[in-house]
């Protein structure tokens, strides 16, 4: 919850004490014990803080995929780590969306028109 409320600061623009110490409250942990922050730079940096710190801390938890949809990098991040795993680059755009029921599309005309191939 504490990465969630730093994120939301600095997606509003606010890299100061605010998400700085949401962040290192959660580096702080006896349980972790990292070094803290002294800051956080500009959004952008501030930004790639959080992305380290979410992936770092939520290791294991299957929220990765989730973070990266809602960035918007899933396609370029996953592509990447497959390609060097395996040659391959199967993430494609319409991987972000959520396929559409068959029975809905032929339930409602209207969600049928703007369906090509299961996607919207």
């Amino acid at each position: 919850m504490l990465l969630m409320l730093a994120e939301s600061y600095i997606q509003q623009g606010n890299t100061g004490s605010q998400p700085l110490a949401l962040i290192n409250q959660v580096r702080s942990r006896p349980s972790v014990s990292a070094p803290l922050y002294t800051s956080l730079g500009g959004q952008s940096a501030a930004m790639s803080i959080l992305m380290r710190e979410r992936q770092l801390e939520l290791t294991g938890e299957q929220s990765r995929y989730f973070d990266l949809i809602r960035w918007g990098i899933a396609k370029q991040t996953i592509n990447a780590e497959r390609l060097i795993e395996d040659g391959t680059q199967p993430f494609q755009d319409k991987n972000v969306l959520f396929p559409i029921p068959l029975a809905e599309k032929n339930a409602n005309s209207a969600v049928a028109k703007d369906v090509s191939g299961d996607w919207n």
